[in-house]
């Protein structure tokens, strides 16, 4: 073991003491034939005891949680640039091939035009979301939303945009 735990890592030990044993670890590190797939599981078994010593509820689950939540707001930041480009776009086609304008009190604009219709910027994630079992079902919910535009993002996107 003393390969694995220099000196001045004296807390890496204490750590996998505290949350394995050390007869445990031996038997788990003998198991593995190659040097290589010994310094690697003592790598996996140091992270983990010292995570838990972090965090003793959580562990490796609260790193697990804190990554949802971030992918969750890039999805949620995505979602919005990607409606916004797609008013963009629809704007930018609108405005080229029907002579339609937004943002102008023209006589020609129709009061119920399918673009004004976009959907309002999904709002911006809670701690709640972050659940493994709600993200699924947020994401789920944000793809039935957004089903009704469908028509609209194909028709923008299989419309060549020049400038």
């Amino acid at each position: 073991m003393a390969p694995f735990f220099p000196p001045d890592r004296m807390s890496d030990f204490l750590n996998v003491q505290r949350l394995f044993g050390v007869n445990n670890v031996i038997k788990l590190i003998s198991k593995f034939g190659k040097p290589g797939e010994r310094a690697a599981a003592m790598r996996s078994i140091k992270q983990e005891a010292n995570v838990r010593a972090r965090d003793p509820i959580l562990g490796s689950y609260g790193i697990v949680l804190e990554l949802n939540k971030h992918i969750l707001h890039a999805r949620t930041l995505l979602n919005n640039l990607c409606q916004q480009l797609t008013f963009c776009r629809a704007q930018h086609y609108c405005h080229f091939h029907s002579g339609f304008s937004f943002g102008t009190n023209s006589m020609h604009a129709p009061s119920s035009h399918p673009l004004l219709l976009l959907p309002p910027p999904a709002p911006a994630p809670t701690a709640a979301y972050s659940l493994p079992w709600l993200l699924e079902d947020r994401m789920e919910q944000q793809q039935q939303k957004d089903f009704p535009n469908a028509w609209l993002t194909a028709m923008v996107a299989e419309t060549p945009v020049s400038m």
